[in-house]
């Protein structure tokens, strides 16, 4: 993934006085670990971001979860494992699913795991416990949106 466009819509916002909060670059090695743990596969365009930038985003703008340097299983629920672990328990997000972003107890943005060249953003319903519809076509389109 091109990453190009993004930063300078980042720069854009940093030009009009908002700050950026992201995390600090993974590794490939602590990303494969959150892989591991959630039992999913993400696509290149999300590790292609994780690498870069780990998670977050911009104040009221666009957040992500992520992943916390040296510390990728953690449970903070900003980070991809974090959330996706407790979606899974407390509203029973099936298991091929990955939260990039959540608005608990409502929904969830999240995208498939199981198939990471599907693509695409999904909307999670959390209390009718059901995915209701396509959000974005693609890790990208949601970040440049």
């Amino acid at each position: 993934m091109d990453l190009k466009y993004f930063k300078k819509l980042i720069k854009k916002v940093e030009d009009l006085g908002e700050e950026p909060e992201f995390y600090e670059k993974v590794t490939l090695t602590e990303i494969k670990e959150v892989e591991s743990a959630l039992n999913i596969h993400l696509d290149k365009e999300i590790t292609a971001y994780l690498k870069e930038f780990g998670g977050g985003g911009v104040p009221d703008l666009l957040n992500t979860n992520g992943i916390i340097p040296e510390n990728p299983l953690s449970d903070n629920l900003y980070t991809l494992y974090g959330a996706t672990i407790y979606a899974r328990e407390e509203y029973a997000l099936p298991p091929n699913y990955v939260v990039i972003d959540a608005e608990f107890p409502e929904k969830c943005w999240v995208l498939d795991g199981a198939n990471p060249e599907k693509n695409g953003i999904f909307f999670y319903n959390c209390i009718d416990q059901k995915i209701e519809t396509k959000f974005d076509d693609s890790f990208q389109e949601y970040l440049i949106t």
